[in-house]
Formats: C-alpha cells, structure tokens, sequence
C-alpha cells in the first residue's frame, strides 16, 4: 500500500512537469498503468481520479492520451465513469448490468473499444430489442471498427443477432461469444452467412437453443476459414449436428471443439473419430453425452487425434471396457490432460489405467466420483505409468486407510503439484501425508470432507515435507481449535497463500491462534466460515497485523454480532482486502452501520451480508 501512494503521487508529479513540455496537438502522452494484482482490469474509480488529476493541471483538450498496457474498465451495476475516460480505454467489461440505457449512453462516448463484454442477469426475452437497435447504430457510425473480441450476453433472440451482424461494420472481431442467449436456428443461419467475421479465430454459442439445422448452417459455411476454437456445448445438437460438423470442410484450422451436454450418442461421437476434417484438433471436449463404451471405443482407434492434448470424457457413462480400450490406444501419443470424472470405472478401470504404457505424457488425470476404493489407488500408487503427473483428482470416491498409506508411500509422482482427496471421508490422510517424501513439488493440497480431527491436523502441521505448499483446503473437517493451533503456530508452510478451515469448529480460540501466528501472513485468501468465533473471534482478526496481503476473509455463519463487525469495521489492518462475506451473522443496525461507514478497506470491492438484521433504510 505503501509502495502504491508513492507511485501514485510519483505519476502525478510527472504528468504535472511534462505535460506543459509538449508542443505540437499531434505529441502524445503514454501512461503506463501498471496494477499488479488486477491483471489488466483497471478499477474505474482508479482511472477517474488519475483523469481528474489531469484536468486539473489544465492539460489542454487537443492532447492525444492513451493508457497501455490495453486497460479494461470491469462495471457492476449503476457506476458513473466521465466521458474523458471511456474514450480512450480499449476494454469495456459490464458485468450484470442491467439498465441498458445507460450501458447505450456509456458506449456511445468509447472510441477506441479493441474489447466489449456484455452480461446481463436480469433481462428477459424482448427485453433487449431496443439494445440490439442502438448498438446496431453505434456499429454503423464505424467507432467500433478496432473491435476485435465481442461478448453478448443479453438473450438474443434470432431476429436480433440477425440485425446485429448484417453487414460489414466490425471487420476486425477475431473473438466473438454469444453464450446464454436465445439464438436457434435462424440466428445461426444468419451468423455462418454474414461477411463481417472472416477473421474469426473463437467463437462460443453455447446454452442456446441450437439444434441440428443451426448445426448445419454453421458446418456449411465458408466464412470462418480462420476458425480455431469453437464452443457449441450445453444445446441440442444430438447426432445429426455432430455428423454434419464432422463432414465439414470450412474449419480446417480448428484446433477446439466442445460439444458438450448435446444429447450425443455413440453414433454420432462415431461419425466424428471417423473424420479426417480436422488435422489440427488438440483439445476435445464430448462430456456429459451418453456415448458408453462404444463410443470411446471408436476415439480409441481413430488414428485422426494424433495430435490431442486434451481430452474431456467425464459423465458419459463409461464402464471398465471402455476405459480399457481408451487405456490401450496408441493413437493419442501428445494426450496431456484426461477427464473421466463421474464414469463408472471403480477399481477395475483404474487398475486399466495403472497398467497402461501408452499415457506416459499425462500431466493431468481426473478420476473423481468414479466408485475407486483402496485396490484402484493402490494399483495408481504401484504404477509407473505417470511420470510427468503434476495434478491428480481423486475426490468424491471411496478410498479408505489402505488406499491413502499406499498413496503416501508411492515415489512414483515426483512433480506432483496439484493433490485432491476431497470427500473420502479417510480421517487417516493428514497423519499419512505427513509422513510421505513422494510429493517434494505439492502446492496445493485438498483434504475437505475427510473428518480430519486436530491430531491429523498437527501431524501435518508439523511435517517439512511440504515446503512449496501455496493452497490447503481442509473444509469441513474435524480439526477443533487445538488443530488450528497447531496450524497457527507451525512454521513449515511459508509459502501458504490461501486457506480454508471453514466449517471445522475451532472457535474464538482458534480463530484467535490464526489470528496472531506470522507465519500465516503471507496469505491472501482465508475462509473461517461457520466456526463459533463469535464476537471476541472477530475483535482478535481486526486487531492482527499478520495480514497485510489478505484480499478474500470470509466470516459467515460466526454468530458474530454487532459488538465483533463493528470493531473489525474500525480496524486498518486490511490494506488489501477486496472481498468480504459476512453474510449470516447477528450484525444487527450497528454492525451494518459500521461497515458502510468504515474508511479501513480501501480496496473493498465486494461485500456479501446475507440475512443480515438491519432496517431498510440502513441498506439504502
């Protein structure tokens, strides 16, 4: 926070000396913005001031001023941004806002718009006809010709995408989703015949109304010859629309295609590994279709994946034989990442997969909730199959003491960055991962669901086998405030950065040994959710200075009352913190109070209060 005053004040004083330097109307005055923790996405009260700043030292209108790196405007609700900013950022983000008017009066001042994202939560079917008019006249005025990614999500409707992409006015768009809208097969037709998207390179329709015949419109379409990523999930296609995408000859450069939840069977998942149209393809996305065993079989011996990365066959209904087939294929040498979550595999298609000498590439492999009990892991753990494993999902199974001893023990996964036991309801993994040298790269670890008491808890604590370990989920267990203790006060995970003991009762106590640890203060997200700290809980985290990099605190469900919100309101220990969820405590008129007139967050931008106890007038 510090460091951020000083260069703010350091950029003013610059400005203020240079701007009057500059001679010719043509000069132009780069400010490089640069905001580490946003990653691009400029906050627009950010940006307001630095521009009032500028007006004030008089700088004279003609100037030409860009900020780069690309800086995106991310708007929620009814926030005011001045004409002067919106016409020289080159991304615009409005994230549920539902006044239409006023996101028209915002659009119509940009100039210089490279981006536009726009999501609606609240608007229904017509709702958006007199949008998609003005936007139409925007377009034709040609201040959107540098458009190049274009996101609508405000349930379009046929005659409305029609309207929108007729024409020539946005040459420039190689990116272009149109997600949870209300297009069918006459907005699809009009979208594969319009002129203006020949540099496309991703398009996501996905959650419409799609059928085959939109399906079709698209397959026969020679406008998308740049395309490269295509997203049609989550509508219904089912097999006579994968058919006709698969004899297509217009996407020879698509290199990702989701298909996803289309009501897809063998037949059609067939007609796709029998194609040749897409030499380029490296991720496959067929999930939640029945395609069984017959399907995966006929991916299994195309020879036209060769050069898949990834693929998706999680929740379609796959058994042991099909998992076998796919285990034996020697068709896919560059696979990388595997999705198989939700199939029933149990132990002897993990056993399949252990055996296997063709997936020696896999970085990834996703086997939740598949039915694997102790014999399937402990084949896992045996197996030599995996040597560049650096993520394994192994939640939501059956896997008890046995299984997890076997997995601690094994050496076979030395760049293991990513481990997730969530839901087997092993008590023992803790006190055996404590224990294991297999896991020197672990960074982040997953053990919710699995009763966890203090003891594991401090066994864990306590190892230094984990010195790379950045996120540890432990919600939901059993660990108490003896556990959280142990945790506070262990100095083996330096490199901790988010945390969730939610749900695990430790109390005001261990809240409190959390709270005053130093070890800890390197984190940025923590969720202490539903653990009776009450109020001396919260009083102990407002007056900790161990946490000066905290963004996310989430305290709900604490039996906190207004006494604890009010002297965490009045606690400047926070620098950091953008994200607060008190929802389901006793804050009462004072608590809510306090918060809204609290100055000790200056980076708070979201808040969650949920059945909070306060008048109305408190939330005007």
């Amino acid at each position: 926070h510090f460091f951020g005053v000083i260069f703010y004040y350091s950029l003013f004083w610059f400005l203020a000396g240079v701007v009057p330097m500059l001679r010719a109307p043509e000069d132009v005055l780069l400010v490089v913005l640069q905001f580490l923790h946003r990653r691009d996405q400029l906050q627009a009260r950010s940006l307001c001031s630095l521009f009032e700043s500028l007006v004030n030292q008089k700088i004279a209108p003609e100037w030409s001023i860009r900020v780069c790196p690309p800086s995106f405007l991310t708007l929620r609700k009814r926030e005011f941004v001045p004409r002067s900013v919106l016409q020289v950022v080159s991304g615009l983000t409005f994230d549920g806002v539902d006044d239409l008017e006023l996101l028209l009066s915002m659009l119509s001042h940009s100039r210089r718009v490279s981006a536009l994202s726009v999501r609606s939560t609240e608007v229904t079917m017509g709702d958006s006809r007199p949008f998609v008019r003005e936007l139409c006249r925007l377009f034709r005025t040609g201040q959107f010709m540098r458009l190049r990614a274009l996101k609508l999500s405000v349930y379009l409707l046929d005659s409305e995408v029609t309207a929108v992409f007729r024409g020539e006015h946005i040459p420039s768009l190689t990116s272009l989703d149109l997600s949870f809208n209300g297009t069918e097969a006459s907005g699809m037709a009009a979208l594969a015949t319009t002129r203006c998207l020949s540099r496309l390179t991703h398009l996501d329709i996905s959650c419409n109304g799609i059928r085959a015949g939109g399906a079709v419109s698209l397959a026969e379409s020679a406008n998308f010859p740049e395309l490269t990523a295509l997203n049609v999930s989550q509508n219904l296609l089912r097999n006579s629309g994968l058919v006709a995408l698969a004899k297509s000859r217009s996407l020879p450069k698509l290199t990702s295609l989701s298909v996803s939840s289309n009501q897809i069977d063998a037949n059609g998942i067939g007609a796709l590994a029998a194609s040749d149209h897409f030499p380029h393809l490296r991720s496959l996305d067929v999930s939640v279709n029945p395609i069984e065993a017959s399907g995966i079989t006929a991916l299994a011996e195309s020879a036209n994946f060769a050069n898949l990365t990834s693929l998706n066959v999680s929740h379609c209904f796959l058994d042991v034989a099909g998992v076998a087939r796919l285990a034996q294929s020697r068709n896919f040498p560059c696979l990388s990442t595997l999705k198989l979550f939700r199939n029933r595999l149990g132990d002897p298609g993990v056993v399949c997969l252990a055996e296997s000498c063709c997936l020696f590439n896999l970085t990834s492999l996703d086997i939740s909730w598949c039915g694997i009990g102790d014999t399937g892991v402990t084949a896992l753990a045996s197996s030599r199959s995996f040597p560049k494993l650096s993520s394994l999902n192994l939640s939501q199974n059956l896997i008890q003491e046995p299984g997890i001893q076997a997995l601690a023990a094994s050496e076979n996964f030395p760049h293991l960055c990513l481990l997730n036991l969530s839901s087997n309801h092993t008590r023992s993994a803790a006190t055996a991962l404590a224990e294991s040298d297999g896991f020197p790269d672990l960074t982040m670890l997953d053990l919710s669901f699995n009763e966890i008491d203090s003891a594991g808890l401090t066994a864990l604590a306590l190892s230094v086998r984990f010195p790379q370990l950045a996120s540890l989920n432990l919600h939901r267990n059993q660990v108490r405030a003896s556990g959280a203790t142990a945790l506070a006060a262990s100095s083996c995970f330096p490199r901790l950065t988010a945390l969730d003991i939610s749900y695990n009762n430790i109390g005001a106590a261990g809240l409190s040994a959390l709270a005053q640890s130093r070890s800890l203060s390197c984190l940025t997200a923590l969720s202490a959710a539903s653990n009776h700290v009450g109020d001396l809980g919260a009083q102990a985290l407002a007056e900790s200075e161990n946490f000066p990099f905290l963004r996310s605190l989430d305290i709900s469900s604490n039996y906190v009352g207004g006494f604890g919100i009010t002297a965490f309101a009045q606690s400047r220990n926070f620098p950091s913190l953008s994200s607060l969820d008190v929802s389901f405590n006793n804050l009462g008129s004072l608590g809510v109070h306090a918060l809204a007139e609290s100055e000790g967050f200056p980076s708070l931008t979201s808040v969650e209060a949920k059945l909070a106890v306060a008048g109305p007038e408190t939330f005007r």
